[in-house]
């Protein structure tokens, strides 16, 4: 994840680095800037970069401009990486999601949900990632980490909240409302929690109200609350 210091690194490196020339105290410093700048660019990585490239070679030796394309290269090359991960994840995602409960289509399942693990590291806020990969988690009867997925996500993304987080509290409630309905200690919590979390969603998007009425994940909400509730919620809004 992104932090304030790596921000902070990158941007001292680039205001120091023509004081830097030639000092090796602050080399370490100015490449692991160029580094954490590269991250924080995300997928604009690369172009960013290579610009950056360009307009400091004229002040580099032979030898530093060497060391610097490098690390440029390297960095570019994570950029890149990162979005074939998030990619791979999303397209096999959908196929896992789709195939038989055979020992082939849980051993796609298992390879999605690893994928789907570093594509969420690398977007902690991206509701298609969350959604998949909770779907993932549901399916192979993991409904806990499924819901751990979502609130990262929902916790990550910024406010004000729109119809994406909506949608990610929408599976949050689904997915407490199948936790409630096996029983045990903790379903009277999954019922309240579930609850809220659908009501927010409604709050937000009142077009989700359709769905929350039929979905058979909230069947055990629905018997357990009142449904004219969340009627008036989509009204109101």
């Amino acid at each position: 994840m992104i932090t304030a210091n790596s921000l902070h690194l990158a941007i001292a490196g680039i205001v120091d680095y023509q004081s830097a020339i030639g000092d090796p105290s602050k080399t370490n410093r100015i490449y692991f800037s160029l580094i954490a700048l590269g991250i924080l660019s995300g997928f604009g990585g690369a172009p960013l970069l290579k610009s950056l490239s360009r307009r400091l070679r004229d002040t580099l030796t032979p030898e530093e401009k060497q060391e610097v394309a490098q690390v440029v290269k390297t960095a570019a090359e994570k950029s890149l990486k990162s979005t074939e991960i998030v990619s791979e994840f999303l397209s096999s995602a959908p196929v896992a999601l789709d195939s038989p409960k055979t020992p082939e289509g849980d051993a796609a399942r298992s390879s999605a949900i690893e994928q789907g693990k570093a594509a969420h590291a690398i977007v902690p806020d991206s509701r298609r990632v969350a959604i998949m990969l909770g779907r993932l988690y549901r399916f192979c009867d993991e409904l806990s980490a499924g819901i751990s997925v979502l609130i990262d996500t929902f916790d990550a993304r910024k406010t004000p909240r729109n119809k994406d987080d909506a949608d990610i509290q929408f599976n949050i409630a689904c997915y407490r409302s199948l936790l409630a309905a096996k029983g045990g200690d903790e379903a009277a919590k999954y019922l309240h929690d579930g609850w809220e979390s659908l009501k927010f969603s409604i709050k937000i998007s009142p077009d989700n109200l359709a769905q929350a009425l039929s979905d058979k994940d909230l069947e055990k909400l629905r018997s357990s609350f009142n449904v004219e509730e969340l009627k008036g919620l989509a009204a109101a809004a």
